[in-house]
């Protein structure tokens, strides 16, 4: 641009008398612009070299997790394992995901203002997941056993009981006579979550050899409520009671 109108692309020309002069602009798509004055002094040839504009600069960043085999997701599509490599430019950004079983997953924001290099993401152990189990059979689940023993049915209930406080303690209901007892619950709390566990037994009227199980297992993540409300189904459970099932069927063979 010479004086504000358009005089031509790569080159162009402009003609001035003695004491005249011109302002020329010149611009290109991702440099920066450059203005100047051109007079009788300027020269019959003037050469411009435009600098690139630092914000259209891609720089190349390397996201590297700990442990080595986390998924890696960006706007929640999977894009590598362990590692991940992205190009920013300086007005851009990345947010990168970082989750594995057993791990809390977490978030990354890289900014194209930040140093280009390799940054690692390091996920903390997950605590209740170390202490618990897998749990697709067992928790919140109806688990049958019968009892083989020769004892009457009493003693074959105070057995079971007896097993079953090993575990939990106390009981809210524990009625012989219907054959049905419940636990109260046991609460543990971990860094993020809180979880209980429940257990209740019921005798089938019709065979009183047969037994059912149910163990409870829920979590919240408000550590400060106690309401049943704020309790969700766990699909797993905590180690502590992963041989109560074959325990107590062991216990009336």
């Amino acid at each position: 641009m010479i004086d504000g109108d358009y005089a031509g692309s790569q080159q162009a020309s402009a003609t001035l008398t003695f004491k005249s002069s011109s302002h020329v602009t010149i611009s290109a798509p991702e440099y920066l612009p450059q203005s100047f004055t051109l007079n009788r002094r300027s020269g019959n040839i003037v050469d411009v070299c435009l600098k690139r504009d630092p914000k259209t600069l891609a720089r190349d960043y390397i996201i590297k997790t700990q442990p080595d085999d986390a998924i890696i997701e960006v706007s929640g599509n999977p894009v590598g394992t362990g590692s991940y490599k992205t190009s920013l430019k300086r007005n851009e950004y990345a947010v990168v995901d970082v989750r594995r079983e057993g791990y809390f997953s977490s978030s990354y924001r890289v900014d194209g203002t930040d140093e280009p290099g390799v940054y690692t993401v390091t996920l903390v152990v997950d605590d209740s997941w170390a202490a618990s189990a897998p749990a697709s059979d067992l928790a919140n689940k109806n688990i049958r056993f019968r009892a083989t023993s020769d004892k009457t049915d009493d003693e074959i209930w105070y057995t079971l009981i007896r097993y079953a406080s090993d575990y939990f303690g106390d009981f809210t209901v524990n009625d012989k006579g219907a054959g049905w007892a419940k636990s109260t619950w046991v609460t543990k709390t971990f860094s993020k979550i809180k979880v209980r566990s429940r257990m209740e037994i019921k005798r089938n009227p019709g065979d009183r050899k047969e037994f059912t199980l149910f163990l409870s297992s829920e979590y919240t993540t408000k550590k400060d409520c106690n309401d049943d409300e704020c309790y969700k189904p766990w699909d797993r459970v905590l180690k502590t009671y992963v041989e109560l099932p074959s325990a107590l069927s062991t216990a009336v063979q």
